[in-house]
């Protein structure tokens, strides 16, 4: 079972507060939902911390998406994960949504994840990606 710690270190603190001021600045503010921030106008994301790691809470696409926005999106923020050190952590979890586009089933978005380094945690619950060693 994975151990949960529930107050992040002052310098955990420090690269969280970090990331998320990067991931604010390189999006956009959603005025139909605060929590929700755009990436390039087509890709809405939304993150929150939590033991020292970042949870992606929502990935969602509009209708200005293209093949691949997401997973440029994603890969966007996996960089900023790696260039402050932080795991990132989520739950695969299928919303349902008004979309012209088809939408991912459960386990294709579990593959998604997968192929974008996350792997299933010890406790089965979540994806982890580990973060990568970024270039000095």
């Amino acid at each position: 079972m994975e151990t949960i710690k529930l107050k992040d270190t002052t310098q955990e603190k420090a690269r969280l507060d970090s990331l998320l001021k990067d991931f604010s600045s390189g999006t956009t503010y959603n005025p139909f939902n605060p929590s929700i921030r755009i990436w390039q106008d087509s890709i809405r994301m939304g993150v929150s911390t939590f033991g020292g790691k970042l949870y992606l809470d929502y990935v969602g696409t509009s209708d200005k998406a293209k093949p691949g926005d997401a997973s440029k999106a994603l890969d966007w923020l996996l960089s900023l994960a790696d260039k402050h050190h932080v795991d990132v952590s989520l739950s695969v979890v299928r919303i349902k949504q008004a979309s012209k586009k088809p939408l991912l089933t459960t386990p294709q978005l579990k593959a998604w994840y997968m192929r974008h380094g996350f792997t299933v945690s010890s406790d089965r619950e979540y994806l982890t990606r580990k973060h990568q060693a970024w270039p000095t």
